[in-house]
């Protein structure tokens, strides 16, 4: 299992990350893990207000992840799982 810590913003008063933060960022990490990647599917499934990590394999059963990505990597179907932390988000982008 490899796991990375993401460091994400708020977007401008907002006190949640924003999806599209989410997708970008696991995709970032993904092609500099797996190379390229091809037919993504990402699925949110609820709100985060902290920090995410990514995991790429298993996540335990019990556990509920915030954002599900499938793709392919090398012909072969794989899952990144976005889990919430308790690491608080100390960082916003500027309100526009």
């Amino acid at each position: 299992m490899t796991e990375q810590l993401m460091q994400l913003k708020f977007k401008g008063l907002r006190e949640y990350v924003h999806g599209t933060d989410m997708f970008n960022e696991t995709l970032d990490w993904l092609s500099a893990e797996k190379g390229e990647i091809k037919d993504i599917d990402f699925a949110l499934h609820r709100v985060a207000t902290h920090q995410l990590k990514v995991i790429l394999g298993d996540v335990p059963p019990e556990e509920r992840p915030v954002a599900v990505c499938a793709f392919t990597s090398g012909g072969v179907r794989e899952r990144a799982y976005l889990m919430e932390t308790d690491v608080d988000i100390t960082e916003r982008y500027p309100k526009l």
